[in-house]
């Protein structure tokens, strides 16, 4: 469901723009799509919380236990595992967005920034495969 008219739907789209771009480019596309996840993450962590817990002041005091919303952090997978019941390292797709987490780490702290059309496109597929399963999930409760 990665429509245009959300924001992580956005930010696919400028992420695909740039992977066009050569080295830089595709350095950049990989940063952006791991921002498009955690867009898509954080807005599903609101929809899961709402009903559970009171909208608002409290939703926020719950999601403020993690650090973000990168799914390789063990306090940001516990969170997702207690409110949604998905334990995010069992999907299918774990290993290549792992991968592609490390990658982005890689890029964003200057130690990779020159990235192939390859490593672009291994990004967004794992970063869509995530983000259709966080879809998925979040459809169980209205997300």
């Amino acid at each position: 469901m990665t429509s245009s008219y959300t924001a992580y739907g956005m930010l696919f789209e400028q992420a695909d723009s740039l992977a066009t771009r050569g080295h830089y480019g595709c350095a950049a596309a990989v940063v952006l799509y791991h921002t498009a996840v955690e867009a898509r993450v954080d807005q599903a962590f609101i929809d899961a919380t709402d009903g559970k817990v009171e909208r608002g002041v409290v939703t926020e005091a719950v999601i403020s236990l993690i650090p973000g919303m990168n799914f390789l952090d063990r306090k940001t997978q516990a969170l997702w595992e207690a409110l949604t019941g998905d334990r995010v390292t069992a999907f299918a797709g774990w290993a290549a967005y792992r991968e592609s987490v490390e990658l982005r780490n890689a890029v964003a702290h200057a130690r990779n920034p020159f990235l192939g059309p390859d490593e672009a496109d291994a990004a967004s597929r794992a970063c869509r495969a995530i983000v259709a399963h966080v879809d998925r999930i979040a459809l169980a409760f209205g997300g």
